[in-house]
Parts: structure tokens; sequence; C-alpha cells
């Protein structure tokens, strides 16, 4: 059999594959969100002791599904050849801070410690932030879920490289059943870059870990493990950074959240439910638009601080309208804006960004990751000193 004619059909059933996630991710995504958001909001309820431990099933449910629904879109991505890393400056120590604090809610839910330790290292690096973060959620929580009593540990440091670089390295270790031979095997192999197959098939967790390792390799770095049975598992990985030799630390005082002015856009009635309902809890008392025509409306006529817009939407999309508020007279107040996003590819990153929009929260969010872009906004829209 002719080698090219034999591969043709296997690689053309990939493409189909991967297009047909990549088309179905917002159809997915939209409605978890509504899931995972809702469970949220109804745990902050009273809830009796019988009530309780069946939102504690649901949350667990949810979060399991949010991760595979991430995966496959990732791998999906990955095998496209459509990731590629950003370059901005940014705090390697706040990165992992940042993780820690979405994941804390999860291992607390386990009745685990989660622990985060750092040597000294360079305030700002230059680098693709938003792909360290998801390697670091990724690792975090494949510990979360090995371990059932004792704590999960991050672990960070930087060592200087003669070009002038950065290698920045860290472990995630937990207190879990640790791995066999056989299985520490399969996972090297994973991360080498061969079959998944195997590895997915005896445990889900392979697939993330398999993404972290594709990410890490873009990043100029590896993942690797160290585990034996019974005693845990120590998952290592570095990345190469640049140095960023202008940044200065500016540290501000402190600003409540509940200041700042926020319109939610979106044309789903249980997303703009959520999102106001998290905003509330955070004491913020956001305005609603329908679509992007009423979002230019609303901007015009009001000084908004932070506009949170749905990426898809009939008519004017997220982008048309970001492009149209930040073509307004230059009177008008512009507001830092988040796109709500259901896809997670680095072109549709891009195209956020040439459209005009500031930051990007991906569905399904939840309120710590709304809390958190929120504060990144009213850090930027402070005045310099």
């Amino acid at each position: 059999m002719d080698g090219d004619g034999g591969d043709a059909p296997s690689a053309e059933a990939r493409r189909s594959a991967d297009a047909l996630l990549s088309s179905l991710g917002h159809d997915l995504r939209s409605p978890l969100n509504g899931v995972v958001g809702m469970v949220e909001l109804l745990r902050g309820t009273r809830l009796d002791g019988e009530q309780r431990g069946y939102v504690d099933a649901l949350q667990r449910s949810a979060d399991a599904l949010v991760d595979v629904v991430d995966d496959l879109l990732e791998v999906s991505s990955l095998n496209g050849g459509q990731v590629g890393l950003a370059r901005g400056t940014f705090s390697p120590q706040r990165c992992a801070q940042d993780a820690i604090a979405l994941l804390r809610p999860r291992a607390e839910r386990k009745g685990l410690s989660l622990v985060f330790w750092s040597r000294a290292m360079p305030e700002r690096l230059v680098g693709d932030a938003a792909r360290l973060q998801q390697v670091l959620m990724k690792l975090l929580s494949h510990a979360i879920e090995s371990t059932v009593r004792g704590e999960v540990r991050l672990e960070l440091s930087a060592l200087p490289q003669p070009d002038g670089r950065w290698r920045l390295q860290g472990t995630v270790a937990d207190t879990g059943v640790g791995l066999d031979a056989a299985q520490r095997a399969r996972l090297a192999s994973l991360f080498a870059g061969e079959s998944a197959g195997p590895a997915l098939r005896e445990a889900s967790s392979g697939l993330g870990l398999a993404i972290c390792a594709r990410l890490l390799a873009l990043m100029g770095g590896a993942l690797s493990v160290e585990s034996r049975p019974g005693e845990g598992s120590r998952f290592r990985f570095d990345a190469l950074l640049e140095a960023d030799a202008t940044a200065t630390a500016t540290p501000g005082a402190p600003v409540s959240l509940s200041a700042l002015r926020v319109l939610v856009v979106d044309d789903d009635a249980v997303s703009r439910t959520l999102a106001i309902g998290v905003l509330g809890r955070l004491g913020i008392a956001a305005r609603i638009a329908h679509d992007g025509r009423e979002a230019i409306v609303e901007v015009a006529d009001r000084p908004y601080d932070v506009v949170v817009m749905d990426v898809r939407m009939p008519g004017l999309d997220g982008h048309e309208a970001t492009r149209a508020i930040r073509a307004l007279p230059p009177g008008a107040h512009q507001p830092w804006i988040v796109a709500l996003t259901s896809e997670l590819h680095a072109d549709d990153r891009r195209r956020c960004r040439e459209a005009g929009m500031d930051d990007y929260i991906a569905k399904p969010f939840r309120a710590e990751t709304l809390r958190e872009t929120l504060q990144r906004a009213l850090e930027r829209l402070k005045p310099a000193p």
C-alpha cells in the first residue's frame, strides 16, 4: 500500500474531527457557563446539610466536565497548529498566586491544604502569562484530584541564563496514591509527544498532562514526573522566559472593586443573570446591555469603567461593538473592555486584541475568575503616579 495514500484518510479524519470540536466549542461552553455559575450562586444561599451535599456533588461533576471540554478543545487547537504564544510582561509570582486562588476552593472541598512557596525571582518577566497559568492550573488540578488527604504544594524559582533570559522552574507535589513504573513510563511517552492513546484510556487526566507538556515545549521547557506508589507524585516543569529590564514595581493603594462602574453585554439571559449575581456579591451594581448596539449607546451615554462583552452575539457581535466603541468621538469615556468568550485559540485572543479588547474571560467562568479580572482592570485604570 502506498504510504501517502494510506495516511491521507486518517489525517483528513483528524482534521474533520478537530474542526467539529472547534465549531461545537461555543455550544458546549455556553450552557456549561450557566451550570458552573449557577452552582456557585446556589452554594451561597441557605442550604441544609442534605442540600449542601447535593450541591457539592454538582460542583465536582461540573468541574470535571469543564476540564474535559477544555482539554478536548485544546487538543483540537494543538493538532491544528493554532496555538501560539503571546508576548507580554507579567509577574510570575502573581501568575502562581492567581492559580492557587482559583483552585483553593476545590482543594478545600476535599479537605486538602494548597500551599505555594517561591524563592526570590524577578518581579517581571516576558512571556505568555495566560499559557503559563494554564499549565499551573492543569498540574494543580491533577494533583488535587489524585490526592485524598494531605496537601498539594506548588514551588517556583527562576535561574538566570547566560543569554540574559531566565529559566523558570517549578514543582507540583502531592501526597496522593503515587504512580507505579508502568504508569510513569506511559506518562513519559506522553511528555515525549508519543501517542496518547494508552494513557488516555487508563486515566482521563492524561490528556491534560499531555497538553501541559506540549505548551511547555513551546516555551522552551519540559515536563517530567517522579513518583512511587503510596508516596505521592512530583511533577517538575520549566520554561524559558525573557527578562524585562524596563519594568518597575509601582504598587498602588488598594481600591474597592465596588467603586467600578460595570456594563454587562450578553444576549443570553442565563449568562446575564450569572454575571449580575456574581458582580452583586462583589458589591458592584452593574447595568445590562442585551446586544452590541445597545452596548454602544450605553457607553456613549455613561462613563463605564469596565465593559464585560460577550463575543458571540446575533447582529452586531462583540468584536464589532468594541470597534464601534473605540471609534466614538474623543470626548467619550473609553472603558476597559473584557471579552467573554467560549473560544480559547490564540487566533481568537488575537482578534479580541485587534478589535480593541483589553482582557478576556473564557466561558464557563467562575466567580473568582471574574473577581481577579476586575482587579487587574482596577490596577490598570489607576492613574500613573
